[in-house]
């Protein structure tokens, strides 16, 4: 999918992880050093990050009626779909997979490897990974577990994005997708307003109101009142109500004003909708 707008006021650019790039503690020797035996994905524990950016996109998920509990911890599953090519997608549209956690005294990452993973434009696709070699040992609770599936790039800032259906072994969700739920991360400056829209490929406004709410939990299925401020290092998540739309492309668009300053946190997203799962 090419991308259209970039999200705005960026204080650090972060830049493209791989194996050989370095960001946010990660650098070649930490990716040699956690390449797992079966070679589909990097995982380990980090240094605690000193760079200071914006915000941290920390999870994405698809929200559902009865959300699948995360209680057989020996397989945790990703299911993603990818736009079919008429939508924007490519027929090679490259899938970066990313799990870490959201708070902690461990600082968890997983990053799945480029061969990994199919990535069929126009359908359902699946990672999984197995939680002895790490997460285990470790005792990092998965529910903790924020995931993220960018496309395109394997920037902290990329726009485009797949909704990850989250579960372990066979609690695979039955019914269909309600909403998502974007978590990120304030860093540098405390907010006194947050705002979101939702729009269509076309541009108009979908007709269901999104929710969006500051809240200590990472999760839309536990509401709190509105805070006049999100202070600096709060969780901030942003709920979709989209049980009653249609299929196709989404554009969300948020919208931040910092404290004691005229600046402001402006981010764009752009999924896919697709709310049946295979």
């Amino acid at each position: 999918m090419k991308a259209r707008c970039r999200a705005g006021f960026v204080f650090l650019l972060a830049v493209a992880s791989s194996p050989a790039t370095p960001v946010s503690g990660q650098d070649h020797s930490w990716f040699e050093k956690n390449k797992q035996r079966d070679m589909h994905r990097y995982e380990g524990l980090l240094d605690q990050p000193n760079a200071k950016r914006e915000y941290d996109v920390l999870g994405f998920f698809a929200q559902f009626a009865e959300m699948p509990a995360l209680t057989n911890r020996t397989q945790l599953h990703v299911k993603y779909f990818l736009p079919p090519q008429s939508a924007g997608s490519s027929e090679n549209e490259q899938v970066f997979i990313q799990a870490k956690q959201f708070a902690g005294r461990t600082n968890y990452l997983m990053k799945a490897g480029p061969e990994a993973t199919q990535n069929v434009a126009g359908q359902w696709n699946e990672f999984y990974w197995r939680t002895r070699d790490v997460i285990d040992g470790a005792g990092i609770p998965p529910g903790q577990l924020g995931i993220m599936v960018r496309l395109g790039s394997d920037n902290e800032y990329t726009e485009d994005l797949a909704p990850a259906v989250f579960y372990s072994g066979n609690s695979m969700p039955q019914s269909n997708i309600t909403g998502y739920a974007l978590t990120l991360r304030v860093r540098l400056n405390s907010l006194t307003s947050l705002s979101c829209q939702l729009e269509s490929d076309s541009g108009t406004a979908l007709k269901n109101a999104t929710k969006c709410f500051y809240t200590a939990s990472h999760s839309c299925q536990r509401l709190q009142p509105e805070s006049k401020i999100i202070e600096a290092g709060s969780l901030v998540t942003v709920c979709m109500d989209m049980e009653n739309a249609g299929p196709g492309p989404v554009l969300l668009h948020i919208e931040g004003q910092y404290k004691n300053s005229s600046d402001k946190l402006v981010a764009n997203y752009r999924f896919y909708h697709q709310r049946q799962i295979q």
